[in-house]
């Protein structure tokens, strides 16, 4: 018993600390507003989630092996030693993330419509990388074509004696169907009121072909502080093809704006346009950088080292490489499945939304709720939020219903069968209404602190981080109430 409690003792440890601390410190290393970043924060790191779920996963399958593991001691020092060698990795990686400009310097790739921040690392497959949705912005195909621009605020601490390129991602698409950019069309580049002409950058992609355009610029053109870079289409025609950047949603520095009516007002986009002024970074950033994704999972490796010591990890490595590689590679399953989960959220966000109106009027809550919108609206005097995906609760439900099953298949031999699938219904009904009361929260802290915090940073690892305690909690229960009488003989 006492050496059940320390192994969860110390996995609730390496939660916090994986999911919770270390990225707030990520966070804070970020040169974008501190909501924006602890947003960012969580978005990203998805090799943090992955070594959760594969300890969790691990420690269910060996759950009869390490409950009775005897060799638990407090080595205070080598925890130290191998603690310090954690933060150590983990700066190292976090020092190249955290300017998207150098970011982009050495590499962000873009596949089917998929953004990789980690795309030109060493070691980082996309199926561990960090990665997320790329989004398009238009110069758009109106009646009055020229009045539609876009606008990048960049700024330099200084102007050396080096050359300079311009990077972006972009694209066209074919209004016409001609298979061509239409001649007439003028795409311009304004580098501090100074017109560049960079039709043929566009002119020299296929339709719809995402590509890295550079240019090179020269010095003269930048000043030290602020630059302003607008992008503008210019035609005689209308329903001309599409002028396309691509942007991100992660790190966000608040530096994009976008205007319809020819600059007399901007209008700042939450998103940033992948358009930087870049520049050679050091070869030293340039080794870290290439290093950064190989410090991370030495760093996950250190921190579980000295969470758990390292009589533990060598018993896991020597005694259970087996059931290692199996959790390593069915935590990534888990994943997936949990974001294929997530395509189905809309049937989910609607019973979200008539379970909070009707709990917020239980608790004497003037409430709000449009079903009618493209996506369900929910909220109270102060505060009012659209239940998307990230709030539909689709991720937990995923994640629960894999671990459970997982759970009674490597148990099959001791349970009662019949016990087993009927106490998933409590289950799966708990993780749900876990969520209603996750986003019940947000709804209030949004409405009574700040609203900033509750859409960008509560809504990141809040709903893993209760279904693991959900899991711990609930699924040792299950297992006194299935497993058969002599199920330990």
């Amino acid at each position: 018993m006492k050496s059940s409690k320390n192994i969860i003792l110390r996995f609730s440890i390496f939660v916090i600390l994986l999911l919770i601390i270390i990225p707030l410190w990520f966070a804070s290393s970020l040169n974008i507003h501190i909501i924006w970043a602890i947003r960012a924060s969580f978005l990203l790191l998805k090799i943090f989630k992955l070594a959760t779920i594969s300890c969790l996963l691990l420690f269910f399958i060996l759950w009869p092996k390490i409950k009775i593991f005897k060799s638990w001691n407090n080595n205070w020092k080598q925890t130290a030693i191998f603690g310090v060698l954690a933060l150590l990795l983990f700066f190292a990686s976090f020092y190249t993330q955290q300017d998207m400009s150098q970011i982009v310097n050495e590499g962000v790739t873009i596949n089917h419509g998929t953004l990789n921040f980690d795309g030109s690392r060493w070691l980082a497959f996309n199926i561990v990388a960090d990665t997320h949705h790329a989004l398009t912005n238009p110069l758009i195909n109106s009646e009055n074509y020229n009045s539609d621009f876009l606008k990048k605020n960049i700024y330099l601490e200084t102007i050396e004696d080096k050359e300079y390129f311009i990077k972006w991602y972009g694209f066209w698409q074919d209004a016409n169907e001609n298979n061509k950019l239409d001649e007439d069309i003028t795409v311009l580049i304004f580098i501090n009121n100074n017109s560049l002409d960079i039709t043929d950058y566009y002119s020299n992609l296929e339709s719809e072909e995402i590509k890295e355009l550079i240019m090179p610029i020269e010095k003269e053109l930048l000043i030290q502080g602020k630059n302003e870079l607008i992008l503008k289409a210019i035609s005689d025609k209308e329903n001309n093809d599409d002028i396309i950047i691509i942007s991100q949603n992660v790190y966000v520095e608040s530096n994009s704006l976008i205007t319809i009516n020819s600059g007399e007002s901007w209008f700042e986009k939450q998103e940033e346009f992948l358009w930087y002024i870049v520049s050679d970074n050091s070869l030293f950033y340039l080794l870290l950088f290439k290093l950064g994704f190989i410090f991370k999972i030495l760093g996950i490796i250190s921190l579980f080292i000295a969470v758990f010591g390292l009589k533990f990890s060598k018993f896991i490595v020597i005694k259970s490489y087996k059931e290692l590689i199996f959790s390593t590679i069915f935590a990534y399953w888990v994943y997936w499945f949990s974001e294929f989960i997530k395509t189905k959220w809309e049937f989910f966000s609607v019973i979200i939304a008539k379970s909070l109106f009707w709990l917020f009027k239980i608790t004497g809550f003037r409430t709000f709720i449009n079903l009618n919108a493209d996506v369900p609206i929910i909220g109270i005097p102060g505060f009012i939020a659209g239940i998307y995906d990230v709030c539909s609760g689709t991720e937990s439900i995923g994640l629960f219903t894999l671990a459970y099953f997982m759970l009674i298949v490597f148990h099959w031999n001791r349970i009662i069968k019949w016990k087993g699938f009927l106490m998933f219904i409590p289950g799966i009904i708990g993780i749900f209404i876990l969520n209603i009361l996750r986003v019940y929260v947000l709804i209030l802290m949004g409405a009574k602190w700040s609203s900033e915090f509750a859409i960008n940073a509560f809504h990141t690892n809040a709903s893993m981080v209760f279904a693991i305690i959900f899991f711990i909690i609930y699924l040792p229960l299950v297992l006194r109430v299935i497993e058969k009488k002599n199920a330990h003989q």
